[in-house]
């Protein structure tokens, strides 16, 4: 009985293999390490990275920002009707190299340029909050958009009031976007006072829309634009998909137990900047 695997479906068993591996290197160092400061109370000083978390840390970065940052310019593009069947090779052109980019400041963050010390130029100015502009406020918007169709919510008939809401949500992150710049201009160290409930709300409700949607609706815009998913195949990318969005759920739920449980805030928010995946959380 011949077992080779056509070569048809090789990209859906490489995928689901990567889905498997990414799904592991994310939520079992997050349980770990949650069980762990559960037991340990913070000693007021930053744990030393391991290689586990690094790796949990790449995967995490690898999802949200590499195949997010393609995702985002891929799905608010169609939000704005900017993108449509006639133009679809051109931003997938657009949106690929972002991909690329993404990547090269990954590595670099990871490998490069590990330390934690805040930068407070000009340029790190341009260089932060220009992966915010996308990852935040094109992928705020592009996850609504994307999850709205993973979950079969959005549809030719619904599009019409899938649009106006992603772009609202578009529209919500850009203030956001707005007033962190205004906060990084007018504040050279990180902030020492314990946050709020108002705070800790505006985080975990960004953290919802840009992680968990987002997670998902970038395995979803990253397939289309790299030409993997088609209509033949868009139940198993869904499928995909989803897993990575409950990935993803469940570490949102780590987080605000986390959150709940912590006496030591200030110390607990400069851990998520540096072990983190995306730049949301300031």
């Amino acid at each position: 009985m011949d077992t080779i695997i056509p070569t048809s479906d090789m990209p859906i068993v490489l995928w689901s293999l990567c889905t498997a591996t990414i799904g592991t290197a994310i939520l079992v160092p997050q349980l770990f390490r949650a069980a762990k400061q559960a037991k340990n109370a913070l000693d007021g000083t930053l744990e030393r990275m391991t290689v586990v978390e690094l790796f949990q840390t790449f995967f995490i970065k690898l999802v949200l920002e590499v195949f997010g940052g393609v995702g985002a310019i891929w799905g608010f593009s169609e939000v704005l009707t900017l993108r449509h069947p006639g133009n679809e090779n051109l931003w997938r052109i657009i949106a690929l190299p972002f991909g690329v980019v993404f990547l090269i400041r990954l590595v670099r963050g990871l490998v490069i340029e590990p330390s934690g010390i805040e930068d407070k130029s000009f340029f790190a100015l341009l260089k932060t909050f220009g992966a915010r502009l996308i990852l935040e406020v094109f992928g705020g918007g592009g996850a609504i958009w994307g999850y709205s169709e993973i979950c079969k919510f959005r549809n030719p008939e619904t599009v019409f009031y899938w649009r106006p809401c992603a772009a609202v949500f578009g529209l919500v992150f850009l203030v956001r976007f707005c007033v962190q710049i205004a906060d990084f201009l007018r504040t050279a160290k990180v902030l020492e006072t314990a946050p709020s409930a108002l705070d800790h709300v505006e985080r975990f409700s960004a953290m919802i829309v840009l992680e968990v949607f987002g997670a998902g609706g970038a395995i979803w815009g990253f397939s289309e634009a790299c030409t993997l998913r088609n209509p033949e195949n868009a139940t198993f990318w869904r499928i995909q998909a989803q897993i990575i969005a409950v990935i993803f759920c469940v570490r949102f739920f780590i987080h605000i137990v986390k959150a709940m449980s912590s006496s030591s805030s200030t110390v607990e928010k400069s851990q998520v900047q540096i072990t983190e995946a995306s730049p949301l959380i300031v």
